[in-house]
Parts: C-alpha cells; structure tokens; sequence
C-alpha cells in the first residue's frame, strides 16, 4: 500500500526516455482486450473512442498500486481534447489531467511557479502493429514543499506501470529509476516551471 507521504510523476522530454521505459516495462505490459483496424492512422476522434472504451480498464489497474490519486485523477481537469501519440514515451497515446490546485495547467503561457500541491496526471496506450491495444503506465508529477529536492525545483515524479507496480518515487523507493524523468523536465523552457506544453493541434484550453 503507497500512502501520499510522497506523490507523483512525469512528462517526459528527450528520446532516450522512450527506450528506457521500454526495458522498465518488459513483459509487463498488460492487455486491455481490445483490437482495432488500421493502428497506424489511429488519431483525432477515433483515438479517443479508443481512449473512452479503455480508460476505467486503466484506471483500474492502476488502482493496483494502492495510490489514492489513480482512483481520482480522471475526474480531474483534461486540456487535451483527444489523446495524441508521444514520441517521448515510446509512441505512446497519452493524456494528461490536472487537480484544482494546479488550475494553471493548461493555460499554455509562462507564469508564476506551480503551487505546492499540484498534481499532473499522464495516462496511457499503446497499440501494437496488428491493432491490439495495451494499457501503458501511468506518469504523476507533484509539486512539494520548497526544499523538498532542489535538483527537481521541487518536483516528485514518480512512474507506476501497467500492472500496477511502482517503478519509483523522487526521494523514495526506487528514486534513481525516475531520476530521468527529472533530468528532462529541468530542460524545459523558462517560466515553465520545468513542464511542457501540450502540442497546439490537441489543446482543449488556450
């Protein structure tokens, strides 16, 4: 069981990251179920169908790492309209949602720091070349108390996979597996605060 003494995890932003959650992930992935036609054009509207179809099924399994915000977080704000496929993460669809505190999220300009207690979600998919679809992990990020870890600006990442393992937490058990997460978001552009905006063609919010 994960208590919230410690939160969440990540955006990832550079291309090794791809094929490092891909040996993190090996033979964990877990299967939704579900198959569909033409997995090469999956885009727009018809990945959100997908998304819509398979995202209790996800949740659901996140719920498997005893987390409490993996039961709450699709509840949440979601600035993107439709899931979109991200090169940093191994092709996979993602989709991001953010709690109250992190209001700011998805306004897309620069401003002030985050507050401390915001979180932000990203889910997953994957859909292999003969159409199977495949639940991927789940990233949270959270903004903790001034001091918490300078290296981070005070970020806490942490990844859980398919299955619901933890695979690691800033600051916790498995820290130096998310450390990555961190090293890409300190390369975001300034008045960010270490995070990345979402691609203009699927913005819900500008």
């Amino acid at each position: 069981m994960v208590f919230r003494w410690i939160t969440c995890v990540v955006g990832l932003g550079m291309a090794y990251v791809a094929t490092s959650l891909d040996a993190q992930e090996k033979d964990t992935r877990s299967s939704t179920h579900m198959m569909i036609s033409d997995p090469a054009s999956l885009k727009g509207d018809r990945a959100e169908a997908v998304y819509q179809s398979i995202k209790d099924t996800l949740r659901q399994q996140y719920m498997n790492s005893g987390d409490p915000v993996t039961a709450a977080f699709q509840a949440w704000r979601r600035p993107n309209r439709e899931p979109y496929r991200s090169g940093v993460h191994g092709q996979r669809f993602v989709n991001h949602y953010a709690n109250d505190v992190a209001q700011d999220y998805g306004v897309f300009k620069s401003g002030k720091p985050f507050p401390e207690g915001s979180i932000i979600v990203k889910d997953s998919f994957a859909v292999t070349e003969t159409g199977e679809v495949m639940s991927g992990p789940m990233f949270l990020i959270e903004k903790k108390e001034k001091g918490f870890n300078p290296s981070s600006k005070d970020w806490l990442f942490m990844m859980i996979k398919p299955d619901g393992e933890i695979v690691g937490i800033t600051n916790g058990p498995g820290a130096s597996k998310v450390r990555f997460c961190a090293n890409c978001h300190n390369q975001a552009p300034d008045g960010q605060d270490q995070l990345y905006f979402l691609p203009k063609s699927v913005r819900r919010y500008n």
